[in-house]
């Protein structure tokens, strides 16, 4: 539920001001956004087609990829947003990521609550909410004190932190009932 709330608070930092930040920090023009949005959403599809291949099978790993990926995108995004052609890799990295993060975190969802799944996903849907919210809101405030140029830096640290909960937890919880076995990815 922390990883759930970090890395969308994390993520909707970036996609609430990247039209601002692509034409701000990166130097495009307003008639490249269309474009420049269509290559993110399709690097997107591309990320949940994969994640569906590798879902089962390595829950855990598919999910750590996805928030390192996420990671190094907005980093690469804070560090070298100002060259359009990394700009370009950056936001396209970013959506295949985050394409990937909310069917892992459904399927983790699910494995960690399976006699009331109903529930779960409830709560797990309110939670994505409040972090939309909540990188919403943070991003604005960035915006408005230093700038939009700090808000990949500061989407990559709170998705950093998603990282670490949720390497924590699977380190040191139990391996979840019908899950795969730590180190084996198999059932």
């Amino acid at each position: 539920m922390v990883t759930t709330v970090l890395v969308v608070t994390g993520a909707f930092g970036v996609i609430t001001f990247v039209t601002q930040y692509l034409i701000d920090v990166a130097g495009f023009a307003q008639d490249d956004i269309p474009r420049l949005l269509l290559i993110q959403g399709a690097a997107g599809v591309a990320g949940t087609i994969v994640v569906g291949r590798f879902i089962d099978a390595r829950p855990v790993g598919v999910l750590v990829g996805a928030m390192t990926l996420l990671v190094v995108a907005l980093a690469g995004l804070w560090a070298l947003g100002d060259r359009p052609v990394v700009a370009v890799v950056a936001l396209a990295l970013f959506g295949f990521a985050f394409s990937t993060v909310p069917p892992t975190l459904s399927h983790r969802v699910m494995l960690v609550s399976p006699r009331s799944t109903n529930m779960g996903m409830a709560v797990s849907s309110s939670l994505f909410n409040l972090g939309i919210a909540a990188g919403s809101g943070l991003g604005a405030v960035l915006v408005a004190v230093v700038g939009v140029r700090s808000v990949p830096l500061v989407s990559a640290v709170a998705v950093l932190l998603a990282l670490v909960v949720a390497v924590a937890e699977e380190r040191f919880n139990p391996p979840l009932a019908g899950g795969p076995r730590r180190g084996d990815g198999r059932r």
